[in-house]
């Protein structure tokens, strides 16, 4: 009676471990939490070589994804170089295959429809553009773009406090900058709901023998000081 109690708890704590796994949207080793300065300890521990431009950006030769060799590779870290918020490489289109097969087995499928909103259509002019038009509807079959991003929309998984914040500082941003931007209640209720804290895209651009991988990570911006 014992042993079959030890084997019913033990499928019981196996079955909740499976039910609360969650998949992690980002890059393997490189999280969205990685500052710049541990980016590049690890680079240089890997004996990638990096090149950083304006601060904020860090290119890599030699990086490698999924056991592929990309020919470009660039990381973006922003509020003062505390968060990775942007990754892009550049891998050849001979790869597409190989790519989405070991990117599904990763992060799953791909979404069926996405669609970004974007809070710059907050105009204060009375000229806003509806944001049920940047609802996520677009339907991606037979288009050359694939999308992977968190089950849960920004609205259930950053707290009131959070997005209360996101809209303060991106408010205060475009204050800054002379434009105007406010956003009633319910353009920004949309917002959250078609947000994602990560995002993943398998993309061709221009160049049709290249192929792009993205990673994005929303953050709450810092308010930079007055000069």
């Amino acid at each position: 009676m014992k042993k079959l109690f030890i084997l019913l708890m033990t499928l019981v704590m196996g079955l909740s471990a499976c039910q609360t796994a969650e998949i992690s949207y980002e890059v393997p080793n490189y999280p969205s939490t990685m500052s710049r300065e541990a980016f590049l300890e690890k680079a240089e521990k890997e004996g990638l070589k990096t090149e950083q431009s304006d601060g904020r950006s860090v290119w890599v030769s030699g990086f490698q994804i999924f056991g592929i060799s990309t020919e470009m590779a660039q990381f973006l870290f922003v509020n003062d170089g505390k968060i990775l918020q942007h990754i892009v490489l550049q891998v050849d289109k001979k790869y597409q295959e190989t790519l989405l097969e070991k990117m599904k087995k990763q992060y799953g499928e791909p979404v069926s429809s996405y669609r970004q909103p974007d809070y710059s259509y907050f105009a204060a002019d009375g000229l806003r553009k509806s944001m049920e038009l940047l609802r996520p509807e677009e339907i991606m079959e037979g288009v050359e773009l694939w999308v992977w991003h968190d089950e849960k929309p920004l609205s259930q998984t950053w707290t009131q406090e959070e997005r209360e914040k996101f809209r303060e500082v991106i408010l205060s941003n475009f204050g800054r900058t002379g434009e105007k931007r406010e956003g009633e209640d319910e353009d920004w209720n949309i917002y959250f709901k078609n947000s994602w804290q990560s995002i993943i895209k398998l993309m061709y651009r221009e160049e049709k023998d290249k192929l792009f991988l993205t990673w994005s990570s929303m953050y709450i911006p810092e308010i930079p000081e007055k000069e």
